[in-house]
């Protein structure tokens, strides 16, 4: 049922049919898991595995207890800013190479040029 104008009803005959190829529809059928999916897999177990064995071991080896147990605890209390770091200075290379081209192409006569 279709609202007309007038808050009066009526009807209507339209089909929408959706066709998709996919072996993703069929019974048993899907594409499967992608390699992109096995290596987020596979990186995701071995810093699970870094973690917790790192952990077990300062627990165990080093009497270390606490976040202080965590290996190279140093190193991931620094990496949120090495991070950032790295970022800001891809950010720099970029916009510096961006107002290369740019430059070049106005043929030298333009406000993005290098300082």
């Amino acid at each position: 049922m279709v609202d007309l104008p007038g808050g009066t009803q009526g009807t209507t005959k339209c089909i929408l049919e959706f066709k998709i190829n996919s072996p993703a529809g069929c019974p048993g059928g899907s594409y499967g898991v992608s390699r992109a999916s096995l290596i987020l897999f596979w990186i995701f177990l071995i810093f699970a595995l870094y973690f917790i064995l790192g952990t077990v071991y300062n627990i165990k080896q080093n009497n270390i207890s606490g976040k202080e147990a965590i290996p190279n605890i140093e190193f991931w209390r620094t990496f949120p800013s090495l991070v950032q770091d790295g970022m800001a200075t891809t950010v720099a290379a970029s916009t510096k190479v961006v107002n290369k081209i740019k430059s070049k192409i106005s043929g030298g006569h333009s406000a993005y040029n290098e300082i």
